[in-house]
C-alpha cells in the first residue's frame, strides 16, 4: 500500500514533526501557509494539518481529490467549509482544550495588565519619565474585586482558578452549565445581567456561533459595571468594536483588554491605540509548551484517523470504514434533523438523551447515528443554521 501524504502548513515543533515522519507509511511535506502553495501541494494529498491562517475552502477541497482529512491546530475551525468536506467524505477535526491553560494565563495577565496599566507604565519609563505622567495614576488591587465569566469552559475555569488566588469573587455565566458541573462552589452562576452588574473585570470565553456573533453590542455594554473592564480572548466576532470604542472613550468602561479582533490584523481598527486598551496579536495559544501539545495531538489524531483506527475530535458527521458513506448518508441526515426539532421542541435545555435503533440494517450504525443525534441537538450552541425542510 502506498503512504500516506500528509502536507503541514503551518508551524509544528520538531516533536510533532518527527512523530509524523516515524511512521513507515507516512511521507510527511512541510509547505507555507499560501494558498497557490496549498492547492499545489493538495493534489496528492491524503491529510492536511493547518492552523486558522488557512482558508479550507470548497475549491480548495475540489483540487484534493485524494484528501481524506483536515487537521486544525487549536479549537477554532474559522476558515474550514465543514459542509463541503463533508459532502465529500473528508473527516474535519480540530484539538479542543489542549491550549486552555495556555489562554487562560494570558487572560489573567490581560486582567493584571490593565489592573496596574503595566503598558503605559513601561513606555513612560522608556521615555524617561519617573513618578510623572501615567505614574501618577494608581492601579486597582484584584483582591476583593469581582471577576465576571461569561462562557464557563476549559479557559474559563483556568482563568476562575487562578483568579480566585488572588481573592477575587468569582460569577460565571453558561446555557450549557448547571449547578452541579461547577466544582468549585466559590464560582458562582448567575445570569448575566447580574453578572455585568456586579464585575469590576468581565472576560469573555465563548465559541463564534449564530447565538454569540455581537452579543456584546452597545445594549450589553452599558449593562456593565461603570469603570469595569473588559477582556476578550475568544473570538472578535462576538464584540461590537464599534460600541466597545464609544463606551471606553466616554468613561463609562474603564477599560479592555483584546487578544481577537472581528478582521484580522486589524488595520483601521479603533481600538486600536486607544490608551485605556491593551491588545495583543492573537497569541493567547502562542506558548511553547501549548504549541508542542497541539503539534503532538494532531499529529496522532491525523495518523489515526487515516488508519482507520480512532476518530477524536472529529467536528463533521462520522465516517466508518468499510462502510460507503452515500449509503449511510440518509440515516444521518434523518438522525441529525430529528436532533434539531427535539432541541426546538424542548421546553429546556436538553441535558439527556436516550437513543434507540431498530433493524438489522442498522447494525454498526449506533455510534455515528448517536453523534448525528446529538449535532443537530446542539446545532445552535454550534452556530450552525439549521434547515428542516
Amino acid at each position: 500500500m502506498p503512504p500516506y501524504e500528509i502536507i503541514v502548513a503551518t508551524d509544528m515543533t520538531e516533536e510533532g514533526l518527527n512523530l509524523l515522519r516515524g511512521e513507515d507509511d507516512v511521507v510527511v511535506r512541510c509547505v507555507p501557509p499560501q494558498m497557490s502553495a496549498l492547492r499545489e501541494a493538495l493534489a496528492a494529498a491524503h491529510a492536511v494539518i493547518v492552523r486558522d491562517d488557512v482558508v479550507i475552502d470548497a475549491a480548495l477541497l475540489a483540487a484534493a481529490p485524494a484528501l481524506r482529512v483536515v487537521g486544525r491546530m487549536g479549537a477554532s475551525l474559522n476558515g474550514i467549509d465543514i459542509d463541503a468536506a463533508s459532502s465529500r467524505g473528508i473527516i474535519v477535526m480540530n484539538t479542543p482544550g489542549v491550549s486552555a491553560v495556555a489562554a487562560g494565563e494570558h487572560t489573567v495577565a490581560l486582567i493584571l495588565g490593565l489592573a496596574r496599566r503595566l503598558v503605559g507604565l513601561h513606555s513612560s519609563l522608556a521615555a524617561g519619565e519617573w513618578l510623572e505622567g501615567p505614574a501618577r495614576i494608581p492601579g486597582v488591587q484584584l483582591q476583593g474585586k469581582t471577576l465576571g465569566i461569561v462562557g464557563f469552559g476549559r479557559v474559563g475555569r483556568v482563568v476562575a482558578d487562578r483568579c480566585l488566588s488572588f481573592g477575587m469573587h468569582v460569577l460565571a455565566c453558561d446555557p450549557y452549565i448547571s449547578e452541579e458541573q461547577i466544582v468549585d462552589r466559590r464560582v458562582h452562576l448567575v445570569g448575566v445581567r447580574e453578572l455585568l452588574t456586579k464585575s469590576d473585570f468581565v472576560t469573555l470565553h465563548v465559541p463564534s456561533t449564530r447565538e454569540t456573533r455581537g452579543l456584546f453590542d452597545a445594549k450589553l455594554l452599558r449593562q456593565m459595571k461603570r469603570g469595569a473592564r473588559l477582556i476578550n480572548t475568544s473570538y472578535g466576532a462576538v464584540l461590537d468594536e464599534t460600541a466597545l470604542g464609544e463606551a471606553l472613550q466616554d468613561g463609562h468602561l474603564a477599560g479592555a483588554a483584546l487578544d481577537v479582533y472581528a478582521a484580522e490584523p486589524p488595520n483601521g481598527n479603533p481600538l486600536i491605540g486607544l490608551p485605556n486598551v491593551l491588545h495583543t496579536p492573537h497569541v493567547a495559544e502562542n506558548t511553547v509548551e501549548a504549541v508542542q501539545d497541539l503539534s503532538l495531538q494532531i499529529a496522532a489524531q491525523v495518523i489515526d484517523a487515516l488508519r482507520d483506527e480512532d476518530y477524536r475530535n472529529v467536528v463533521n458527521l462520522p465516517f466508518l470504514p468499510g462502510v460507503e458513506y452515500e449509503t449511510v448518508r440518509p440515516y444521518l441526515r434523518l438522525a441529525e434533523r430529528i436532533g434539531a426539532v427535539f432541541d426546538l421542541l424542548a421546553r429546556s435545555p436538553v441535558r439527556r438523551m436516550a437513543v434507540e435503533v431498530r433493524g438489522e440494517e442498522m447494525e454498526g450504525l449506533v455510534k455515528p447515528l448517536t453523534v448525528a443525534l446529538l449535532k443537530g441537538v446542539l446545532g445552535a450552541a454550534l452556530g450552525e443554521v439549521r434547515q428542516l425542510h
